[in-house]
C-alpha cells in the first residue's frame, strides 16, 4: 500500500468530527489554489534591447494588471510603454473568457524601464 492510500484510510477511520474538519481544510486549500491560479498573471519575458514583454491575457485581467507588473518590474525609475497589443473588441473574441488559462482575449504590453 502506498503512503497516500494509508493516509486516506487513516482519515476515513477518524471520528466524524475529525473527518468533517479534514474535508473543510481540503476544500479551503483547493479553493485557495484555484483563486491564486485565476489571480496570477501571465509571463514576463526579457526582450533584446532591454525591453520587457508582459502578458495580461484573460477576461479577468485588463491593462491595469500590466501597468502594476511594469511598476514592480521597473521600480522607482518608472517605465515607458513601447507597445500594447490586444484582440479585445474584435468580433472574433468570445464573451465567456474569464481566466488567463484558455482565454482567447490576449493583451501584451512591451515596456522599457527608464
Amino acid at each position: 500500500m502506498s503512503i497516500s492510500s494509508n493516509f486516506i484510510m487513516s482519515v476515513e477511520h477518524q471520528p466524524p468530527m475529525a473527518l468533517a474538519m479534514f474535508k473543510r481544510i481540503l476544500v479551503a486549500t483547493l479553493a485557495a489554489i484555484a483563486v491564486s491560479a485565476c489571480v496570477s498573471s501571465g509571463a514576463i519575458k526579457a526582450l533584446d534591447g532591454g525591453d520587457w514583454e508582459i502578458d495580461c491575457s484573460g477576461g479577468y485581467h485588463d491593462w491595469s494588471g500590466c501597468h502594476s507588473r511594469a511598476k514592480r518590474l521597473c521600480g522607482k525609475g518608472g517605465f515607458d510603454i513601447v507597445s500594447q497589443i490586444t484582440n479585445e473588441g474584435s468580433g472574433n473574441v468570445g464573451s465567456n473568457d474569464w481566466s488567463a488559462a484558455g482565454s482567447i482575449i490576449t493583451r501584451t504590453m512591451v515596456v522599457r524601464c527608464v
